[in-house]
């Protein structure tokens, strides 16, 4: 039986942003069935809201855009770590190393850590757990192009690292972030698909991303 794992956060409005210039997000009926005879809203929000997908585009210049992707690259085998991860707390080449069996089989890795239970509290961002350079060169060494984690800071708040800058190094390399309910896939191995909304020329794009679990 197949079983069917919601990977994406709700987009509300006033939820939490990476701040300025990144605009809050807004959701507002625009019209209604009692006035309009239909409903409608608008949304106003950064292409970095919710549960997104990212290209290194969104750091170098040289880089595709999104929408250049083909739409296999969203459609791929993942494997699944879970472990536990507490404010400001290193992600580390240690925690990964044993798991290295795991991560070659498959270019697509998604990493839990619990951290999504803290979705939209005050210190969901300036507090995230981050992965160290070292974690990031790993996880480059074992070739993985799509990486996916449930926590919203991959670079650190507090030395100012930039593990993006590095992941992107590599042109085909994709982000998924921050995802939820990684700590509720019971397995190491999902079919993960993340379709991201079609928004022509841009670096990102929220999208709605699921593990399918056999």
């Amino acid at each position: 039986m197949m079983n069917i794992i919601d990977l994406s956060g709700d987009i509300t409005s006033g939820m939490w942003n990476y701040g300025h210039p990144n605009p809050e997000v807004e959701i507002k009926e625009v019209a209604n069935i009692k006035n309009n005879n239909f409903l409608s809203s608008s949304i106003s929000m950064s292409i970095l809201s919710g549960s997104y997908l990212e290209t290194g585009r969104h750091l170098y210049k040289n880089r595709n855009y999104l929408d250049e992707f083909s739409l296999e690259r969203f459609i791929s085998t993942a494997s699944v770590l879970n472990f536990q991860k507490n404010k400001s707390e290193p992600i580390t080449k240690n925690d990964l190393e044993k798991y290295e069996n795991l991560i070659l089989k498959n270019r697509s890795l998604l990493i839990g850590t619990k951290w999504d239970k803290n979705w939209n509290e005050d210190f969901y961002i300036s507090e995230s757990p981050y992965f160290t350079e070292e974690a990031v060169k790993f996880i480059m060494n074992l070739e993985v192009t799509l990486l996916g984690s449930d926590i919203p800071c991959y670079n650190s708040s507090i030395n100012k690292n930039n593990v993006l800058k590095i992941y992107y190094r590599e042109k085909k390399n994709l982000i998924l972030a921050p995802l939820i309910n990684i700590r509720k896939i019971p397995c190491e191995e999902i079919k993960l698909i993340s379709l991201p909304i079609k928004i022509k020329n841009q670096c990102a794009a929220p999208c709605r991303a699921v593990a399918i679990v056999k």
